[in-house]
């Protein structure tokens, strides 16, 4: 949806919201390098030396990168694994990405084959690749709030009619209402369905974002050891786990359909094992001090 034009040019709703979520990135990892992590002790800044001249002197180029492969991964993604059987015969159309339809799991993706590809150029330390991967999911959750409001004013990812899954969970429907979490979508229909823009935005923002910065102010702060990948597994375990029970109320079209499971579904697993995996490798590596 159009918010406003500048010289005859339309100016979405959608990349508003694209356009706080960088700003907000921006900010964060400018502001990290003065935080009490690096001021705490001369020991820390030459462990994750790279890290901190990284993000104090040459952020602007490393964040452009990050956007490219951001929009890129989030697009491509989508393309691929949601919307084939429409972009396969309409190849222009994946250039279009004012209309919107960016995969949250495609920007994960992106972001994870972009910190590889770092590791290897640069050959960060083990710890500072932890660390870089840990202080990206720290605001993952705030960008994911203000996306699925973009979501929501393209009126996107709307939920199940609620007189339709009424009849088969009852008592969730009636919980749902109550709560207000219902919308007419008036792009799609007049029914009454379930919002899940706002539900999605409580559990990716509100749960997720408690559960990183606590992890991280524990396992950073409290008790000074690094934890490889500690939040990077939670994460991933949370997120596909959430994602995968909440797609049961989203009114998703067939053609993202394989048998009983949905193709988000599908990729909420590959989250989870994803988290599992790490899970499984970090309990073998040794806690190391950061004091």
């Amino acid at each position: 949806m159009i918010a406003f034009e500048i010289l005859g040019r339309p100016i979405y709703r959608y990349w508003i919201f694209y356009l706080i979520t960088f700003i907000v990135g921006y900010a964060f990892f400018s502001f990290f390098p003065r935080s009490w992590f690096f001021t705490k002790t001369k020991e820390i800044r030459q462990r994750f030396q790279w890290l901190y001249h990284v993000l104090k002197d040459d952020l602007d180029d490393i964040f452009l990168v990050i956007i490219l492969w951001v929009m890129a991964g989030g697009r491509l993604w989508h393309v691929l694994f949601y919307e084939w059987h429409y972009y396969s015969q309409n190849l222009l159309e994946i250039i279009k990405i004012n209309q919107g339809w960016m995969s949250f799991v495609g920007w994960v993706v992106g972001v994870v084959l972009w910190l590889l590809y770092l590791r290897r150029k640069h050959r960060l330390t083990k710890d500072e690749f932890f660390l870089f991967w840990d202080l990206v999911l720290l605001i993952v959750p705030l960008w994911s709030l203000l996306w699925r409001i973009g979501n929501g004013l393209n009126q996107e990812l709307y939920g199940k009619p609620l007189e339709t899954f009424a009849l088969a969970y009852p008592t969730a429907a009636q919980g749902i209402e109550k709560l207000w979490l219902v919308r007419i979508y008036d792009k799609i229909d007049s029914i009454e369905r379930i919002d899940m823009n706002t539900i999605q935005s409580i559990w990716e923002w509100g749960i997720l974002l408690l559960l990183t910065w606590a992890l991280f102010l524990i396992f950073y702060r409290k008790k000074p050891s690094l934890r490889p990948w500690i939040i990077a597994w939670c994460y991933l375990m949370g997120y596909g786990i959430l994602r995968f029970f909440f797609e049961y109320w989203k009114d998703l079209p067939t053609y993202e359909m394989y048998w009983v499971l949905s193709v988000s579904q599908i990729l909420s697993w590959v989250l989870f094992g994803g988290g599992l995996l790490l899970l499984l490798f970090s309990s073998r590596w040794q806690v190391e001090s950061l004091s």
